[in-house]
């Protein structure tokens, strides 16, 4: 399943240069979205795009638009599983963060 992690700038450079994901949750996991423009954006204006097997997430929450956010142990995640390569419809870059515009 392809889902987003929202962060800021360069905690976004971090992951990308590292492969890894440092936990600031006392549980030890991470949060991300099915959605790369829905109720997440508010968390960071850079997205880190991760590949990764369905039984990893586990669903944190649900909106009525069908928006979905999971929670994944944050040590499962290595560099293989961040999406390097330009996906249809996903704007990612290999070798530097990105901003999303902001919607007005």
């Amino acid at each position: 399943m392809i889902v987003y992690h929202r962060t800021n700038p360069k905690s976004a450079k971090t992951i990308r240069e590292s492969g890894r994901f440092v936990s600031r949750e006392n549980t030890g996991e991470i949060y991300v979205s099915d959605t790369l423009n829905g109720e997440a954006m508010g968390y960071g204006d850079d997205v880190v795009t991760l590949t990764i097997p369905d039984h990893w997430a586990e669903l944190d929450d649900e909106f009525p638009t069908g928006e979905r956010h999971y929670r994944i142990a944050a040590h499962l995640i290595t560099a293989r599983n961040i999406v390097r390569e330009e996906t249809p419809g996903v704007r990612t870059y290999h070798d530097k963060p990105w901003r999303l515009p902001r919607l007005r």
